[in-house]
């Protein structure tokens, strides 16, 4: 499984990309698999090019201005643009495993800068509020044993429908984190080597994160912070990080990072990744 270093969708009928497309190029069957998968593409503002039939063209073009891509190349299926990929030798045929979808910037920089491939600590990980599930599958995909936990069903379908595609196996939880103290009380303690949160914030959980972590175990946090009601969502105060709150909260750990990072809305996030120290 890649990620293609260039990020082509092609959108024509399975059969026709089977018989040969761009190698790298990810496959969606049609505009409506571009609505029902979005979350497996990139962001709107992410530079990238979808290939399609000629009878395609009109609807895709709609598709792309509701949802507001503005960074897409549209590349139409001819014999000219096939015999140019025979000569670029960039012509495959059958199945292909790249994919169009990226993890957060944090988890990217956690697996490649943060975490050794040999380091002894538990391989057993859980993403609170995962969501469709893109930093679940992704630290399955380095070898995590990863729990998605969410309250959304339909979020927890697309996250297992995710691994399938990847090829990885994921274990899936729905549940309300906030309607008892330890929602996770049937979780062992010290029992993971990594949790991960991500656009969610509920402070009674920290306790139940530091129970949950092994020493040497790892915590990746970004979620949005006191500044972001300027911009948009969310606005309520409960859910806003002030300033050095995790550095606050975890001040007993190894603080790998913390910083701050603004989104292309204006919306200021936390990047925080922290480690638990090996003693009680």
């Amino acid at each position: 499984m890649v990620i293609s270093a260039e990020i082509v969708v092609d959108i024509r009928p399975k059969a026709a990309f089977l018989q040969g497309h761009w190698r790298g190029s990810v496959h969606f069957d049609g505009v409506a698999a571009l609505s029902d998968r979005q979350y497996e593409l990139p962001e709107p503002q992410q530079v990238m090019t979808m290939v399609h039939a000629p009878e395609q063209q009109a609807d895709l073009k709609a598709w792309l201005a509701v949802k507001g891509y503005q960074q897409v190349q549209l590349q139409e299926w001819t014999p000219a643009f096939k015999q140019q990929l025979i000569e670029q030798q960039r012509l495959v045929t059958g199945e292909n495993d790249a994919y169009a979808w990226r993890p957060s910037l944090l988890v990217q920089r956690f697996v490649n800068e943060v975490v050794l491939p040999n380091d002894s600590l538990l391989r057993q990980g859980l993403d609170i509020g995962c969501g469709s599930g893109r930093d679940t599958v992704y630290l399955a995909m380095q070898g995590w044993q990863m729990t998605g936990v969410d309250i959304r069903a339909e979020m927890l379908e697309k996250a297992e429908n995710l691994a399938s595609r990847q090829q990885v196996s994921i274990r899936t939880l729905q549940r309300d984190c906030e309607q008892i103290a330890d929602p996770f009380m049937d979780m062992p303690d010290a029992s993971l080597g990594v949790i991960h949160v991500a656009r969610y914030l509920h402070r009674p959980l920290f306790s139940a994160m530091k129970r949950l972590l092994a020493p040497q175990g790892y915590l990746i946090y970004h979620t949005f912070m006191q500044g972001s009601e300027a911009f948009g969502s969310p606005k309520n105060p409960r859910f806003l990080l002030a300033p050095n709150e995790l550095a606050t909260v975890f001040a007993d750990y190894q603080i790998l990072c913390d910083e701050v990072i603004t989104l292309v809305d204006g919306r200021p996030m936390s990047a925080f990744i922290a480690r638990k120290p090996s003693y009680e």
